[in-house]
């Protein structure tokens, strides 16, 4: 009606005044400027209503039916513009063109059109408001000083001119810019000169807020509750005015003063207007409980936000504390696991999200080792208890009977049991889980396997605690064991530089020091004697000396003197002390030699021989050697067989006598003459099979048996001649 009776009045008017010049401005208002301007305030009022912090540094974001209101005003003001440049609403247009195109985010164009109002309309009402929006758009064009120097200007103008709107929001401009630079010092600084200006208690308060932040990041707690409670003094918006009473529970807190935060919230629980922020509430209880130590509250006021606000991400925030809690408070790590991966489901603010997923990431590694540790040590148990295996069995597929029994009756009773809250999960996984995923299993690898596998397990989980969790006493526990395992030989260095490491940070130099002392002097060849002399600050060792070298030169500087049997005992002693060395299958070829062609013992180079073929295949020994031990092994078969073909004709031979004796007198001798004819032929022919037995069998010595020989023969051969 108010639109209708403005229209109707500017109609008389113009029929009492008539001129073309009067009836031009009519037209433009009623058919261009008045819907422009409806359509301009209809999308700012969208835009302005979206829930922002009065110093946001993120760029508006635009409604879509706003943006479209925008896109009518870029229109409808083109024209007005272009068809109507006299018209005494030109400033106006200017203003909402650029506007429109500062919210669409287009700042040249926006910019261009304030300047132009500023340039072609002084004496504009509008013109220090275009200056306020000349300089957002530089700020946002990224032109900091021809920006700040605009602010200035403008500040100085609505200061003059009393207009304190324009003032306030020159003032606002200047500390995002501070803001979004991080320099809060210069922020606080404008802000608390704003503070006076602004007679609005709305603003003011949030003006007030942001301060009390201002002074949270500069490191000024003390400072920071004061302005927080000073938002009670003035009518503020609700969220305001519960975002300082948190700010202000919080900050106190972390000064220490846990039971004042604690009040504060529980008397926030108390108060109805709360309600729909009873999550945050109930969730910094917990918080505070857990700041006072106060640890089986903290667990249960965390698991109650947990189980009843499921749909916020305060439900993330309590599962990710509780897995804290039972991973620093409670040494329980297998709930912590299981609280982690809870929370990694959940609902989380932005700057958790990180850092929650790199804890489950962890603890899912924990879970993984652990599970493989029990399941190695289950089956070692099945090994030594076979029986075992039979019972656990037969409980499996009684409690998957049972279980199936219960599924039954909650299916037809139309419900499911459910866990009670203080339930752990990893209790409640294990009962739900634990029989249909991890039936017993009959052991597939051989035991010895089996515990080299449950070495390295433990030896993980040591390192995971150590380097990953910093669990430091934790992982000491593994590396002491292992250091007691005599089983565990080939983790004993890596477990000593780890307990030194642990020494280290525990500010116990001394032990540490000996540790890394051992190291040095025992390990030469081990990659950590370097990791212990850099701990000592004593020379770096040369990781390719290899130890057997020496042993090997002295062997064959023995070989040469014609010392064989001493020579022989070091050659083998560089293949027992150093089986990873180079020289060790060089090692073996050369005592063969020794054995074959100056000792005289073939079988016993065989030993060797064979040895190298068995330990050190893919070497240039290996296939030096396999055509002669081929070739021996066959002459063995050979033997062997003539031996048995021997026996057999031997047998045959006995058989045919026997036949011919009893053929010839089966009844004309006497037992007494049958039994001396029988003992006759035993000593014809069993010492002769004895002998040829003795003759064939190939003499065998083991390489861990071999002494030096007595009697050296007396034809040496050159120990050079095959080299």
């Amino acid at each position: 009606m108010k639109h209708l009776f403005i229209r109707i009045l500017f109609f008389l008017i113009l029929l009492l005044i008539p001129s073309c010049g009067v009836w031009e401005n009519f037209t433009t208002y009623f058919n261009l400027y008045y819907n422009t301007k409806e359509a301009f305030q209809q999308a700012e009022e969208a835009i302005l209503l979206q829930e922002r912090s009065i110093f946001e540094t993120a760029e508006i974001t635009v409604p879509g039916t706003a943006n479209q209101l925008l896109n009518r005003v870029v229109e409808k003001t083109s024209k007005i513009l272009q068809f109507h440049g006299t018209t005494p609403y030109l400033d106006d247009a200017l203003l909402m063109l650029g506007k429109s195109f500062y919210y669409q985010r287009n700042y040249l164009k926006a910019v261009r059109k304030f300047q132009e109002l500023t340039s072609t309309q002084k004496e504009s009402e509008l013109y220090l408001e275009a200056e306020l929006w000349t300089a957002k758009c530089q700020m946002r064009l990224k032109e900091f000083e021809d920006g700040l120097n605009t602010l200035d200007s403008v500040l100085s103008r609505a200061q003059s001119e009393e207009n304190y709107d324009i003032l306030i929001q020159a003032y606002i401009e200047e500390i995002i810019y501070y803001v979004s630079n991080e320099n809060y010092t210069e922020a606080l600084k404008v802000a608390i000169e704003l503070i006076p200006v602004t007679d609005d208690d709305a603003p003011k308060a949030e003006i007030i807020y942001e301060t009390g932040n201002f002074y949270l990041k500069l490191g000024e707690p003390e400072n920071a509750i004061k302005y927080f409670e000073m938002v009670d003094e003035y009518n503020a918006e609700y969220n305001i005015q519960l975002n300082a009473l948190l700010a202000r529970a919080r900050t106190l807190r972390e000064l220490g003063r846990e039971k004042e935060a604690l009040d504060i919230f529980e008397e926030m629980r108390l108060e109805d207007k709360y309600r729909d922020e009873y999550d945050i509430v109930d969730y910094e209880i917990g918080m505070s409980y857990l700041a006072l130590n106060r640890i089986d509250e903290a667990v249960e006021n965390f698991i109650y936000v947990d189980t009843s606000y499921q749909s916020s991400f305060y439900s993330g925030l309590a599962r990710y504390n509780l897995g804290m809690i039972y991973e620093n408070k409670l040494l329980d790590y297998d709930s912590a696991a299981a609280y982690y991966q809870k929370a990694t489901t959940s609902q989380l603010p932005k700057e958790k999200v990180k850092e929650v997923h790199a804890r489950n990431q962890l603890f899912t590694k924990y879970r993984d080792i652990t599970f493989r540790m029990v399941q190695t040590e289950k089956q070692i148990f099945y090994i030594d208890n076979p029986d075992a295996f039979v019972k656990d069995s037969a409980a499996y597929f009684d409690s998957v009977k049972a279980q199936m029994v219960q599924d039954s009756i909650n299916a037809s009773l139309g419900n499911e049991q459910q866990p009670g809250r203080n339930t752990r999960p990893e209790q409640r996984l294990q009962t739900q889980n634990n029989a249909q995923k991890n039936p017993p299993a009959r052991p597939q690898v051989p035991k010895d396997s089996l515990e080299r596998m449950l070495l390295k397990t433990k030896f993980d989980l040591g390192n995971l605690f150590f380097t990953e969790m910093e669990k430091p006493d934790s992982a000491v526990k593994y590396y002491s064991a292992m250091l007691n395992d005599t089983s565990a030989a080939e983790y004993y260095s890596r477990c000593l530089y780890a307990m030194g490491n642990y020494y280290v940070a525990a500010g116990d130099s001394v032990k540490a020091d000996s540790i890394f002392n051992y190291i040095y002097n025992n390990y030469k060849t081990d990659r950590l004697v370097n990791a212990a002399a850099l701990q000592l600050k004593k020379p770096l060792i040369d990781l390719s000396f290899d130890p057997a070298g020496e042993i090997f030169a002295s062997a064959e500087k023995l070989w040469m003197q014609q010392k064989y049997d001493s020579a022989l005992t070091l050659y083998y002693d560089v293949y027992r002390k150093y089986p990873s060395s180079s020289y060790a299958p060089k090692a073996l070829l050369a005592g063969g030699w020794i054995l074959e062609d100056n000792l005289r013992l073939p079988d016993s180079a065989a030993v060797l021989y064979d040895t190298i073929t068995v330990k050190y295949p893919g070497t240039v020994y290996a296939v030096k050697i396999n055509p002669r031990l081929i070739a021996y092994k066959q002459e063995l078969a050979r033997i062997q067989r003539e031996k048995e073909d021997s026996i057999r004709v031997a047998n045959m031979k006995a058989d045919s006598l026997k036949k011919e004796t009893v053929a010839v007198k089966p009844d004309s001798l006497s037992e007494e003459e049958r039994i001396k004819l029988e003992l006759e032929k035993s000593e014809q022919e069993i010492p002769v099979i004895q002998a040829s037995q003795d003759t064939l069998k190939p003499k065998e010595i083991k390489p861990e048996t071999l002494l030096p020989h007595g009697q050296q023969n007396q034809e040496r051969r050159n120990p050079r001649r095959r080299r």
